[in-house]
């Protein structure tokens, strides 16, 4: 059976606790199958109990300022798909670079919360039929986010109603899994 390897983009650097960072780092520390390569990159020391996983492969990003550029370019890894791609300008750009070179694979996102404007709380407020609150981000970031989930293959949501949501401004391709390790799935 072939290996599947899966970038994943997210740091693992064993001091960031940002939430969708622990996450990853506790996935990567657990995953288990033989048959699939896991692909991260760290700036700083990575964590330890990803680091000692043989089935994932960890990249050191430079140490300047052109570290932005070098996470682009990760996602040009050979993978057989991408999985929690940010909303950032530089991973943009690294799925762009991707399609334009026609190295298309399927994208895994994940969705987590709402963002927007006033005009997407009310949106979102009509669809739900009660108050429902974004987090507010500038037009350029919200339009990344939307183009990530237009393109994304998959969306996994935390919660069934960011699932909702998301089915009704992005399309049919949401599931939910909640947060946390589930060991038994």
């Amino acid at each position: 059976m072939k290996k599947q390897r899966i970038y994943v983009a997210r740091w693992v650097d064993a001091a960031n606790t940002n939430a969708q960072v622990s996450n990853t780092k506790a996935m990567l520390s657990r995953f288990k199958q033989p048959n699939v390569e896991w692909i991260a990159a760290h700036y700083e020391a990575p964590d330890p109990l990803v680091e000692k996983r043989r089935n994932v492969q960890l990249r050191t990003l430079i140490h300047n300022g052109f570290w932005r550029a070098h996470l682009a370019a990760q996602y040009q890894a050979t993978a057989d798909a991408i999985f929690n791609p940010g909303g950032r300008w530089f991973d943009a750009w690294g799925l762009f670079l991707r399609r334009i070179m026609g190295r298309r694979v399927p994208i895994i996102a994940t969705y987590e919360g709402l963002v927007g404007d006033e005009d997407r709380e009310r949106e979102y407020s009509q669809w739900a039929k009660h108050p429902v609150f974004c987090q507010a981000v500038d037009a350029k970031t919200l339009a990344r986010l939307d183009e990530l989930y237009r393109r994304a293959d998959h969306v996994i949501a935390i919660s069934p109603f960011l699932a909702e949501m998301g089915r009704r401004r992005y399309g049919n391709k949401f599931s939910v899994i909640p947060l946390g390790i589930n060991d038994s799935i």
